[in-house]
């Protein structure tokens, strides 16, 4: 993944990034974000103002998308649509609304509170992207999080569902390498705007969701094994392998319950 300098769409000096907060102003940054169920890196987007923000992902014409790399012998499936998945959050709420997809043109919203408890690491910094950043760490839902933030960007939020630092989120890894967030662009309008909310889908709860699909990752793992004994059944001198699918889906969120 090319690392490409921050481009902001306006020149902003500290004074006027410190008076963000008294302005009508809205805002949209650009993240690369691959999540520990994907195989692939996704364009992210994260809208806000001084109230709210929505971070979509995902997005794509049509309700199945696969994405191939034929060198690597890598592919994912992805069940989306146009509006993609999302996540909407009102400014110094923990409380979230997702928007994400268990089944194929089968759209699902739910609602989720997140509670982050950071550990600031001010002694630490870097620059991330050309912008200098300090470092936090945070415990959530079973993994371990490394983030950086802009303090010279006094917004608390970020890609995903990451929120709650003294400045923007520019970086997000998790200690095992299955997640990785880097943010590419930032754009600032001065201008009195509301995000658009297109939460469009089914309602059901968090349990509900991932419930949902748990039962369909069995389905597939299930298929998966019997085509392979029906080929195997077929051709007895080939030796064909599930290459190691676990019967556990991967997931970002290991302890969804908290």
């Amino acid at each position: 993944m090319k690392k490409a300098m921050i481009y902001f769409k306006y020149f902003l000096s500290l004074s006027i990034i410190s008076s963000l907060n008294a302005q009508s102003f809205k805002g949209s940054a650009s993240y690369d974000i691959k999540l520990a169920e994907d195989v692939f890196y996704f364009e992210g987007t994260l809208d806000f103002t001084s109230q709210e923000s929505s971070f979509t992902f995902k997005k794509y014409e049509k309700s199945r998308w696969t994405r191939e790399n034929e060198q690597e012998f890598k592919s994912q499936t992805i069940f989306t649509d146009s509006l993609g998945f999302a996540v909407y959050h009102e400014i110094n709420k923990n409380d979230l609304t997702i928007r994400a997809f268990c089944k194929e043109a089968n759209p699902i919203i739910y609602k989720d509170s997140v509670n982050f408890n950071w550990k600031l690491l001010n002694s630490e910094e870097s620059i991330i992207q050309g912008v200098a950043c300090k470092k936090a760490f945070v415990n959530f839902r079973g993994r371990e999080y490394v983030a950086w933030y802009a303090s010279s960007i006094p917004l608390n939020i970020g890609p995903w569902k990451f929120f709650g630092l003294p400045g923007l989120i520019l970086q997000v890894t998790d200690k095992k390498g299955d997640v990785s967030i880097l943010i590419k662009s930032l754009n600032f309008e001065k201008i009195n705007s509301k995000i658009k909310k297109e939460l469009v889908g089914m309602s059901m709860s968090k349990k509900e969701f991932n419930d949902c699909l748990d039962k369909e990752w069995i389905k597939y793992y299930n298929k998966n094994n019997a085509a392979i004994v029906r080929i195997q059944a077929e051709f007895p001198d080939l030796e064909i392998t599930n290459n190691n699918l676990s019967k556990e889906r991967s997931s970002t969120e290991i302890d969804y319950k908290n």
